[in-house]
């Protein structure tokens, strides 16, 4: 159940932030930005390029063929997490509804623990079975058993 209910909320966060929030239209900027990111390392590490001809100078074409590799995987990962920004932040949404809920249950649940947990467990029936007595429980112990003998 708390699982549906932090869910739903952070779901209901997530879609908030992601349409009015700071989400509005950062899929859009950072895929812009990416682009433009990929554009400048494609002239500067592509072979040819500023950086590229840099290391290639220094440490060889192989050095030079890694960084470009490497340039090229870093920006592809960056891709696909601008590209699931909206899920990234409707997830964080979820897991911190979630966080307070459980935080919110283990409160209350503390709060009768200690409670219930100064009170000898001895005491509390004696309270039980005094309660029940007092609203009329040996009466109706008393009713049972004359019927159960008169059959």
């Amino acid at each position: 159940m708390s699982n549906v209910i932090s869910d739903s909320v952070g779901s209901l966060a997530g879609w908030w932030t992601n349409t009015f929030g700071e989400g509005a239209g950062a899929t859009a900027k950072g895929q812009a930005l990416d682009a433009q990111l990929a554009a400048i390392n494609q002239r500067d590490y592509a072979p040819g390029g500023v950086i590229y001809q840099q290391i290639e100078d220094t440490q060889g074409t192989a050095a030079a063929d890694a960084a470009y590799a490497a340039d090229q995987t870093n920006l592809a990962t960056q891709q696909s997490d601008t590209a699931t920004f909206k899920d990234q932040v409707t997830a964080a949404a979820q897991q911190g509804a979630a966080d307070g809920l459980n935080k919110g249950k283990s409160a209350v649940n503390g709060f009768f623990e200690s409670l219930f947990g100064v009170i000898p467990a001895s005491v509390w029936i004696i309270t039980a079975v005094g309660l029940f007595l007092y609203f009329g429980g040996w009466q109706w112990l008393t009713r049972k058993a004359r019927k159960s003998l008169s059959k």
